[in-house]
């Protein structure tokens, strides 16, 4: 299974001859929308930075038969037919790929002042955890885990520590486009740093990098 990462959270899946979208929001600018062979589209959350509409429909008019999966909150934003709600402890398949939802289903806290919003992290096809804006955990283990790097609710010291508590093998960045060209290396540095201390690896991809996981 190939995974590209594209600006900030976007993701791309292959497993055979089809591919998985995850989060083509507004900050993933180099994303191909005009992409074939997609089954699906998972958003984790309404944020702009995660879901994108004008992406959304360039995808749907090269894939009419995709399916979306997301919160509601999300797909209440999104004028299509077939979109899926997903909720944590729920199980989808789709084409090649299976999506475990999991999480608290709610979005990291910004601020007191800052209303709630729904969140579901995914696991694709056992190997690779998305958490979206969040650091809860995946509750079981997973080869290769997108951790989030900067953002108004991240504190590098709480990256840190959700690597050593999730513990995959291998970890990759996730959430980055706040981050200055030497902001990145300070940060990556100190995640690697986190997954050095608990046996694993931090991998930073640059927009349009790849990595493959054995699921």
């Amino acid at each position: 299974m190939k995974i590209t990462k594209y600006e900030h959270a976007c993701f791309v899946i292959e497993q055979s001859d089809q591919k998985l979208v995850v989060d083509p929001g507004g900050w993933s600018p180099s994303f191909p929308t005009d992409l074939t062979n997609v089954v699906a589209v998972v958003i984790t959350h309404v944020h702009g930075d995660h879901l994108d509409p004008t992406k959304i429909a360039r995808l749907v008019a090269a894939n009419p038969e995709l399916t979306i999966y997301g919160p509601a909150e999300a797909l209440d934003t999104i004028d299509y037919a077939r979109k899926v709600t997903d909720a944590p402890g729920q199980e989808a398949t789709v084409g090649n790929f299976k999506l475990s939802f999991v999480g608290t289903g709610h979005h990291a806290v910004i601020d007191s002042s800052v209303p709630g919003f729904q969140n579901v992290g995914v696991i694709i096809n056992d190997g690779f955890y998305v958490p979206g804006d969040s650091f809860d955990l995946p509750g079981r283990p997973v080869e290769l885990t997108a951790v989030p790097a900067s953002g108004p609710w991240v504190k590098i010291s709480d990256a840190m520590d959700f690597i050593r508590a999730v513990r995959s093998p291998r970890f990759i960045n996730d959430h980055d486009a706040l981050l200055s060209e030497q902001g990145r290396v300070t940060y990556f540095n100190w995640l690697t740093k986190a997954a050095e201390s608990v046996g694993s690896t931090f991998e930073a991809l640059p927009t349009g990098g790849s990595t493959e996981v054995t699921s």
